[in-house]
Parts: structure tokens; sequence; C-alpha cells
């Protein structure tokens, strides 16, 4: 093991109650709640593979061997000017706390720690090749499903030794756009995978929200208040309410089908994240935010654009006036019999064919 190579001694225990702390590299001896604790010591909470599986476990070891590498120089440089410091806490990545007006030396050390360490885990070459026989021998297998995707990732956070959303990140810094929409956490499940054209929204954008944001757009947002039964909220996106986009199964649930989740610019709004946390590197959480796990607890608030939706939008006001055009021909048509009836489908559009009629109506061209 790494933390043997260099002479580091690892403590499995409870670190704290609520397991805030993840892990703590000692760079000094220091007596913590009466027990000493000597220098060069990596203390683990035991609980973390329990919780949150071997990744995060492998995560945290690599993590705190990594500041007693390349940070040992740079804390004694810090404790010069604070002399009772005498080790570096691995939080819960909770990156509301990344703000560099506010960030002490140890904060930049733990910043680097967490960026890098994934990196050395998975790296890149291995990985892309990795990832690459393994998502030629799923599309084999499943066809077009995008279910190769999300089997990828798991096959890969197994292969490494790392966490789901760790295997993902990697996967998207390295030019994988599809594994975006695979695995994200959100009002307490995973939503089903979907893939959308390359550039059709910007990183801080999505296409899924959870049931209370699609509500409060439901009822605030001016685009849906005028064609309500043009959409329909699902698999947690706020779609067009058509059969090329939407259909049930045998036991009546509505979902997205396979057409829509292929191509989710062309039927899905999307929407724009908006921080509630004070950062400036926003590039980084908005990448943690687009992994969530069923462990994150980052929050944001949800924008909606009608001029990054226009396609969408044209799309819904065809469909209302599709939908006021057959109310209309219904009300024509509706005392009528038979033959006056398909006199008066003939006129829509016009100039129908006896044919056109027959294919669209199911009859025969003799019956007409």
């Amino acid at each position: 093991m790494i933390a043997e190579k260099m002479g580091l001694t690892i403590v499995y225990k409870e670190i704290t109650e609520d397991m805030s702390v993840f892990g703590q590299i000692f760079f000094h001896d220091t007596v913590v709640d009466g027990e000493l604790i000597k220098a060069k010591t990596i203390l683990v909470d035991d609980r973390i593979a329990l919780v949150r599986g071997l990744g995060a476990l492998n995560n945290t070891i690599l993590h705190e061997c990594f500041h007693w590498h390349k940070h040992r120089l740079a804390f004694e440089l810090v404790r010069l000017y604070d002399p009772v410091l005498s080790k570096i806490d691995t939080t819960i990545e909770e990156f509301s706390e990344i703000n560099e007006t506010s960030m002490s030396p140890t904060d930049w050390m733990e910043l680097q720690a967490r960026s890098v360490t994934p990196k050395i885990l998975i790296p890149r070459k291995m990985f892309k090749q990795e990832a690459e026989l393994k998502m030629r021998e799923l599309v084999d297998e499943s066809g077009d499903s995008l279910g190769y995707i999300k089997a990828t990732i798991e096959h890969l956070a197994t292969y490494f030794g790392v966490s789901k959303q760790s295997a993902k990140i990697r996967m998207v810094e390295l030019g994988y756009e599809e594994a975006i929409g695979a695995l994200n956490f959100i009002d307490k499940q995973y939503v089903p995978a979907h893939i959308w054209k390359r550039g059709a929204i910007s990183s801080n954008q999505t296409y899924s929200i959870g049931l209370v944001d699609a509500t409060i757009q439901m009822l605030v947002n001016p685009v849906l208040q005028q064609n309500p039964t043009s959409y329909i909220y699902v698999e947690l996106h706020i779609c067009l309410n058509l059969p090329e986009y939407v259909e049930r199964d045998i036991f009546g649930k509505v979902g997205l089908t396979e057409y829509a989740r292929h191509h989710m610019d062309e039927c899905g709004l999307s929407f724009t994240l908006l921080l509630k946390h004070d950062s400036k590197d926003e590039d980084y959480v908005f990448r943690c935010i687009f992994n969530r796990d069923e462990n994150s607890s980052l929050t944001f608030n949800v924008a909606f654009s009608a001029d990054t939706n226009l396609d969408v939008i044209e799309q819904s006001q065809q469909m209302k006036k599709d939908q006021k055009g057959l109310k209309q021909v219904l009300n024509e048509i509706a005392p009528l019999s038979l033959g006056d009836a398909l006199k008066v489908l003939m006129k829509y559009p016009p100039k129908t064919t006896v044919e056109q009629l027959a294919e669209s109506s199911g009859l025969s061209d003799k019956t007409i």
C-alpha cells in the first residue's frame, strides 16, 4: 500500500459523530481526547466504506497520502504563524466552502488534494482505454440503448476502485459528454440516462429539475402558463407532450420514449442553475452539481430563459394551434353524417385527395 511505502500509519476510528470529517493527516505528535496521535498518522473514519462505498475509502486514504507527499513543507511554513496547527482535516466535500477571499493556506492544500487525488486514482490513458473497450462491448450488447452509459460508469468505478461519481466526472473531463445525463440524483432517485446534441446547453444548464422546482415553474413561468397542455413533467423533465416523446406502459405509467431520451434538446426545456453558495470557483462547483449522487447536499436556484428554449417553445405554440384547429374541425363535423363529415375533412388541408384521406383515416378508397 502507498501509505506503508511512505512510512505512514493508518488508524481506522470514528472521528466525528456526524461523520463530517472523513480523514485526518497528522504532521506532528498531538494529543486528541487524551490519546496521543503520533506524527505520520492517518486517521480514517471506519464508517466510510459502509456509508459511501469502497471508492470513497480509497480516495480518502490517497488524499491524506497526497497531503504528506506534497504539503509537508508548506504546512511547516504555515505552522510558523500558527504553532498549534498539527493536522489537516478532510471534510465532506461541501463545495460552498470554496471562496478565494476567505480561504486559509490549509484550505488551498485541501482544494489541491481534492482536485488531484481522483486523477491519481484514475490515470487518463488507462481510463480512456478501459472506457472505450467497455462502451464498445456494451453498445454491441444493448444496441442503441442509453443503458450502456450507466453500466460503463459502474464498471469503471469498480475497475479503478473509485466512487461512481468520481468515474462519471472523469469521463466528462475526458470528453465523454454523454455521461453528463447519467446517474444524476434528484428527489431521492436517479434520473434515467439521457443525452442531447453537443453544445445544446451550457455548463450551468440542465434538463433535469426536481418536483418542487418544476411546480414553481408551472405556476410562474409565462411560457408554460400560455400553453399548459403542451407540456408534461415526466422523468424529472418538463417535456413536450407529444407521442414521439411521451408514452405509457401497460400499467399506465408515463415515461419518455427512447427517441426523447436521445434528443432532449428537441423536446425538453432547459433551465439555468444559479448557485446558492458564495463561491468564485463556479466551474468546479457546477461540475459537482451535474454529477450529484445520493450523498450530495449541494443546492441551487432554478431559472428559465426563453432564449435558450426557442425551438421547443415554437413547437409548443404550433401544438396549441393544432389543438385549436382540431377542436374547430371536430365541432364542425360532429353533427354531420359520415359522408358529409368526410367531405369536410377533405378541406383540411385544402385539396386532400381520396387516397390521402383513406390513408389517414384507415378507410378504403371505395368506402370513401
